[in-house]
């Protein structure tokens, strides 16, 4: 079991695949992280959808683009939001996502402990 700490994909989810088969990720390895996964990268919510429908045990950490995007979509339900090319690219990401992968990004954590060492991510 190993604990795997990603952070900061934005979206690539191409390279994110690569580097798991680089590193021979398996069922057993635990994914810590996470943060920052949406905004900039052309595959924000595909890469959500990726990572929330893997079996392995995962500890997502809530990064500033996740916390941009739920309080994007607080506004965005409330039918407000200023209209720029953040508001579109955090509409599309949501309207992307099913309602329980959306309500998946709500539990996401501040920190987490890791298993095999004294640290915390």
């Amino acid at each position: 079991m190993r604990e795997i700490i990603l952070t900061d994909l934005h979206g690539c989810l191409d390279e994110t695949q690569a580097l798991l088969k680089q590193i021979d990720f398996c069922s057993t390895d635990i994914i810590v992280g996470l943060s920052d996964s949406v905004d900039k990268g052309p595959y924000s919510a595909e890469l959500i959808k990726y990572f929330y429908s893997l079996p392995n045990e995962k500890y997502p950490i809530l990064g500033n683009h996740e916390f941009a995007l739920l309080r994007f979509v607080r506004k965005y339900l409330a039918g407000g939001g200023q209209k720029n090319a953040a508001y579109e690219e955090r509409k599309s990401i949501f309207e992307k996502l099913t309602s329980e992968e959306f309500e998946w990004i709500k539990t996401f954590k501040a920190w987490h402990p890791l298993k095999n060492t004294k640290s915390i991510v």
